[in-house]
Parts: C-alpha cells; structure tokens; sequence
C-alpha cells in the first residue's frame, strides 16, 4: 500500500512503498545474510521548477545497510525504483528483528518541501553448524587401560541443534583391535558448547604406532534432518610390543591366558634344549648313529621338569589288586550283616 503525505502539504503529492513488509535474511557461518527489500517512490505531478526526492534509510540495532541513501533529480511526474539490502550478523540468535524506517523527502533548490516514510522489518533466519577442537592432550595409551580423548564441541549456528558423532572409516578401526566408544549425542542451543569425550581402550593385539583415525561429527535438528557433516581425525598412538609380520599376535589378556603362558613356557624350555643338544651332540662319537637324537634324549633325561614329572607320577597312590578268596575288609563285613538283618 502506498502512503501518501498530509493533504494539506504544499507541492506535489508523492508516494513511497516498501516491499516485502519483511524480509529474512539467513547468515551462514562465514558471512552475514541479506534482507533485501524494494523502495518504490510515486510522484503524481511534474514539478514546477527542478527537484529532488531524496530516500534515507536507518535501522534501530545498527545492521549494515548498503545503499542506506539514495536520490533522483525529477522533472517530470512518474514511479522511481531502488532497492536496498539490510546485513544480517551472524552472531544473533534466529528470528532477531531490526526495525527499518524508510524516509522520503521532496527538496526544492535545498529546501525539504515534503516527507513521508515507512517502516518495515528485517529479521534472522535459522542456520545450523558445528565445529570441534580437540581440548585433552595427546598421550601414549597402553594395553588394558581406558583413556578419554575430549573434544569441545561449538555450536556455531544461531538455533538449537543436535551433534552427532561416528567413525569415518570402520576399516581402521577394525584393523587397530581397540575398543573405542562415541560420545553421546550433544543438543545445544546457539552459539552454545560443550564437551564431547571419546573412550579408547587398546587391546593387547592393537598394533604399536601413531595413528589418524578419522571421525565425523553430524550436525542435526530435532527431526534429525542433516544440516552439516564436520569430519576431523584423532591422532591416538598407541604402545604395544612390536612382532614379526609372519608371526601372530597372541592375546593373553582373556580367559585362556594361563594356558597361552604355560604353552609359551614349554615351547621355549623345549626350544632351549633342542639348541644346547646340538653342541652336545658334537661331543659323543660318530658310531651308532643318531648324535643329535640321542643328545636330546640325554639332555631330556636329566632336566628338573622331566625329574620332577616322573617324582609327581611315582607318587601317585596305585589302586591294590583284587585277590581271589581274600578275607572281606572290615567294611565289607558290616555291608554284608546289614544286607541279612534287612
């Protein structure tokens, strides 16, 4: 609608539209957003003598307003145009309104003739984003115990939103052998943080090194629609016993760790003596053949575990052999006179 000036004003009659009544502008978190609105001046009648209508745009919270004045030199009757574009800052909340007062002033050789305006508004549109920094430093993680790796987690958009995180590639993660636990979903309001804590325990196959592991961090609202997706990687790194690439690592810290050991113990007190056997094989003489075995076999005969072996089983108490018309034992005596009186 177009407002008009007192009709009692001296001059041409002039007009002065605005659209939209308001307009939202949406920032993102690198730039301010745009408001953009339409100024429309109506002079109903040629001027007598050269003029000009001059508009001057102010707001009440100090936005950036770009032109925030503009002028024509009119002679003759008729509708100017121009538009102008509000800056809305990124760093207020959604739905933040600025009051825009658009003023029209008719001058003659310098001297304001007339005025009119109108008021409209420009307001904040929702954006979401999320960034992460990592605030805990990095340390060393052994087998067995559990570290915490935090993050803070920012808000960087001007409404509520809710993180979301996982791991970027599960390949690697399988291939570490670590238990590694995600924080729990984050729902922040604006410009709001908090603490996001990752839980990594390695275990006793995880591989010795430093790593990237690449992680992500989703940034949703409430219905769960996705608004950004922040990937980062966490360096862990990670102290474990080196092995050789054709030999398996053996976990020992489960239930059958003790047999695991025990085995492990054989084989290298078998080990040893089939090493010390060679030397002594080349002691014994070159007939009746078999030097090696034969020093193996001495060497066997004479440790601690296959003497303390044999002792445990020489101990063993042996079970006597039936005798045919043996005397019945005392016990079988008193069975037998229960089984008469019954």
């Amino acid at each position: 609608m177009l407002a008009a000036i007192p009709a009692g004003a001296v001059g041409p009659s002039i007009y002065v539209d605005v659209q939209p009544k308001r307009s939202v502008g949406t920032p993102s978190p690198d730039s301010d957003g745009e408001a953009n609105f339409t100024v429309t001046v109506q002079l109903l009648s040629n001027p007598i003598t050269p003029a000009q209508i001059v508009v001057t745009v102010t707001d009440s919270l100090g936005w950036t307003i770009s032109p925030s004045s503009y002028q024509w030199r009119v002679t003759n009757g008729g509708n100017y145009v121009f538009n102008f574009t509000v800056g809305v800052p990124n760093s207020v909340p959604s739905d933040t309104s600025d009051v825009i007062n658009v003023d029209v002033a008719y001058r003659t050789g310098g001297v304001t003739v007339q005025t009119v305006g109108e008021t409209v508004s420009a307001a904040a549109g929702e954006f979401r984003a999320g960034a992460v920094k990592r605030i805990s430093p990095g340390e060393p993680m052994v087998v067995g115990k559990t570290y915490i790796i935090q993050y803070e987690v920012v808000n960087a958009g001007n409404v509520g939103a809710t993180f979301v995180f996982g791991w970027a590639d599960s390949a690697l993660n399988s291939r570490l052998k670590a238990n590694f636990e995600l924080p729990q979903p984050l729902s922040l309001a604006g410009f709001n943080n908090s603490t996001a804590s990752f839980r990594v325990t390695p275990q006793a196959t995880t591989p010795d090194g430093t790593f990237q592991v690449p992680a992500k961090m989703v940034v949703t609202d409430r219905s769960g629609v996705v608004y950004q997706a922040v990937n980062f990687t966490i360096e862990m790194q990670f102290v474990n016993l080196p092995y050789p690439a054709l030999l398996p690592r053996i976990d020992l810290t489960r239930a059958w760790s003790l047999t695991a050991w025990s085995l492990l113990l054989v084989a290298l007190w078998l080990a040893s003596h089939m090493t010390l056997a060679l030397f002594g094989a080349r002691k014994l003489d070159r007939t009746g053949g078999g030097r090696y075995s034969r020093a193996l076999r001495a060497r066997l005969q004479k440790s601690l575990v296959r003497r303390a072996a044999s002792a445990v089983l020489r101990r063993r108490p042996r079970r006597r052999p039936k005798v045919e018309g043996a005397p019945p034992t005392r016990s079988r005596t008193r069975r037998l006179e229960r089984a008469e009186e019954d």
